[in-house]
């Protein structure tokens, strides 16, 4: 019996050093790197010292009235934007698939994290921006000329969420084709052609194109009239895009 009771007491001794000595678990902590637009960033990876563990956040302040362009040297890896630097919320946006990525985002500051040690390959990052102009061409009636060949980068936020009109004139029959592009990834725009009369808030028929192309994601869309008349035409463009180009030549 009291052989047993010797055994016990040693070993509840044995487990109660066993339980000092043992490294204490890694608490997280976020290390927030501040960022400026137009530099290249090696992104460090989260790690592990005196029992502590570092996570890199990287902010970005967006400025109004502006859309950023994002790149990056990988194409496999997700970049979670998000409006606060902790490790898992709901992002702001997404980007996967590319090298390059055009983003419209209000204003404030947005984190990145830094890759998992687990991911071998060094991750850079890369970002400017550039500033959107206000119009309200809303309407037919406020329609702006669109210049051939001239490429028109179209913003659409919460509150400016309506088609945009322009006007093109021509003096000659002539052939056009009308490019529309998505440069944030969604369904690209619907170009409408028109030729309206003193009512621009009616819905006149809209031309239909001889020829029309789109690529597989949606995201290009091209328009093709093999011969227009001399005259005035709008263009309605509507997008589910909130950053999208067009242009015709």
């Amino acid at each position: 019996m009291k052989k047993t009771i010797k055994l016990l007491l040693g070993s509840l001794i044995i487990l109660i050093f066993a339980v000092i000595l043992l490294p204490q678990t890694a608490e997280a902590k976020n290390k927030i790197i501040k960022t400026t637009p137009n530099k290249w960033y090696t992104l460090k990876e989260s790690e592990t010292k005196n029992y502590e563990r570092i996570q890199y956040i990287y902010r970005i302040t967006v400025p109004k009235n502006s859309y950023m362009k994002f790149q990056t040297n990988t194409t496999d890896l997700a970049f979670w934007v998000n409006h606060q630097p902790v490790n898992d919320p709901t992002p702001a946006t997404k980007m996967l698939g590319s090298r390059t990525y055009y983003r419209i985002l209000p204003a404030g500051k947005y984190y990145i994290s830094g890759p998992s040690p687990y991911y071998k390959k060094k991750i850079r990052i890369r970002y400017s921006f550039s500033k959107t102009k206000e119009t309200y061409n809303y309407c037919g009636a406020e329609a702006l000329e669109l210049p051939r060949n001239k490429t028109e980068i179209i913003t659409v936020e919460e509150d400016t969420d309506f088609p945009r009109w322009y006007t093109i004139t021509l003096t000659q029959n002539q052939k056009v084709t009308f490019i529309s592009t998505s440069m944030d990834g969604k369904r690209v725009s619907n170009i409408y052609l028109t030729k309206l009369g003193d009512d621009y808030h009616s819905y006149p028929e809209q031309l239909k194109p001889d020829k029309s192309k789109e690529n597989e994601e949606q995201t290009i869309c091209e328009y093709t009239y093999n011969s227009l008349a001399p005259g005035t035409y709008y263009i309605k463009a509507y997008t589910l895009s909130d950053l999208f180009k067009i242009k015709w030549k």
